[in-house]
């Protein structure tokens, strides 16, 4: 058994917290040295502090599928963005659109504009530091980017970037939020690299997720569950369920699993 989790409506809580309940049961998994894995779009010092705050040893995936660390913060595989791509991609958005956009190294996070109200959520949400300069800093070590749109205007930037960059991999991670990567980065790849890394037969693996950026994720492992709170029209696609990140989703399912 191996266990994949997202991060922002999944493992954590909407107050970005994680439950008792939930971390009681994953130090538990832990413990019984069934590897868990911490798969999100977040950076990797994000997801650090996570670990770090929690006390939960885990692998990491990140940068939704670009990065891969053990839990020594060995670097087990990576997949990087070609620096004229990226600046293209940032050109593109800055003629067309009112985005605040984001680009990010293994430990750099750069920005156009600091004082963009966007771009001080997302730093209270991820607890790290935005800088803004030249993505020329960081040309050979990008791994993403990241739109965070005005709601309203999400889904047409969405399907805007995916007719003007067919070769990216670009998916909406929630109602403002549009990853983009190379083409073959995403959850399901990063998870199945690290189960072939670890020899873990896939279909033993479990994940939970709660939105579009994890489909591809819970499509591929064995055993999806996707959290009650996702949208409505994923949970016509998997069929699993479990309860909301509010109400302790993932504890159920482990509990029954491992036993409590």
């Amino acid at each position: 058994m191996i266990i994949f989790s997202d991060v922002d409506g999944t493992l954590l809580n909407s107050k970005k917290e994680i439950s008792f309940l939930t971390e009681s049961i994953l130090k538990k998994v832990i413990k019984k040295n069934i590897p868990f894995v911490i798969t999100s779009s977040r950076c990797v010092d994000s997801i650090y502090k996570i670990i770090e705050e929690y006390h939960l040893p885990s692998y990491v995936i990140a940068f939704g599928g670009a990065l891969i660390v053990d839990d020594k913060k060995n670097t087990l595989y990576e997949n990087k963005m070609e620096y004229s791509f990226v600046k293209s991609i940032i050109e593109f958005l800055d003629n067309n659109f009112d985005v605040a956009w984001n680009v990010y190294s293994s430990n750099k996070w750069i920005v156009k504009n600091k004082k963009d109200q966007r771009v001080i959520t997302e730093e209270k949400i991820s607890k790290v530091e935005a800088q803004e300069g030249d993505i020329f800093d960081i040309k050979d070590e990008i791994f993403k980017i990241l739109c965070i749109c005005h709601k309203e205007d999400t889904l047409f930037i969405e399907e805007q970037l995916k007719k003007n960059f067919p070769n990216c991999y670009i998916v909406k991670s929630s109602n403002a939020l549009i990853e983009i990567s190379n083409k073959d980065v995403n959850k399901a790849y990063a998870v199945k690299k690290l189960c072939q890394i670890l020899n873990y037969d896939i279909k033993d693996a479990i994940a939970f997720g709660d939105n579009y950026n994890d489909l591809a994720m819970l499509q591929e492992v064995g055993h999806p569950f996707l959290m009650n709170n996702a949208p409505e029209d994923l949970k016509k696609i998997i069929l699993n369920h479990t309860l909301s990140n509010d109400e302790d989703g993932i504890y159920f399912v482990l509990k029954d699993l491992i036993g409590d």
